[in-house]
């Protein structure tokens, strides 16, 4: 089950990383909550205590919350605090954002699945 959840949290981060350029507080910090989401569960994987899964599973909780505001933004910028001049490039963040919500919030249901488990 943990290499499920290994599987998972590298997705997560192959959509978080590119999704993090643009300048938002709350997509960088998604972006790290996804890193240290992934590390944690190497840890665990690897033969670390069940902590490490609970801390990833915290991570998911808060990266979902992250992500779902960096998404917001992105689509209801009312304040114009996103004016790079290219859409084309918000769209594309705002839809990778849209895709990134559910493998977060897949990946921690499958972290707390491991912590319970374990």
């Amino acid at each position: 089950m943990e290499w499920l959840t290994l599987v998972n949290w590298v997705l997560v981060v192959m959509l978080a990383l590119p999704a993090a350029g643009v300048q938002l507080p709350s997509l960088g910090g998604q972006a790290l909550c996804a890193l240290g989401g992934l590390a944690a569960i190497i840890v665990f994987a690897s033969g670390g205590a069940a902590a490490f899964a609970w801390i990833a599973l915290a991570l998911a909780c808060v990266g979902t919350v992250l992500a779902a505001v960096g998404g917001r933004t992105l689509i209801e910028d009312v304040a114009g605090t996103l004016q790079t001049g290219r859409q084309s490039r918000t769209e594309m963040v705002a839809g990778l954002v849209g895709l990134e919500l559910p493998f977060f919030a897949t990946a921690g249901l499958l972290s707390l699945a491991v912590a319970v488990i374990a």
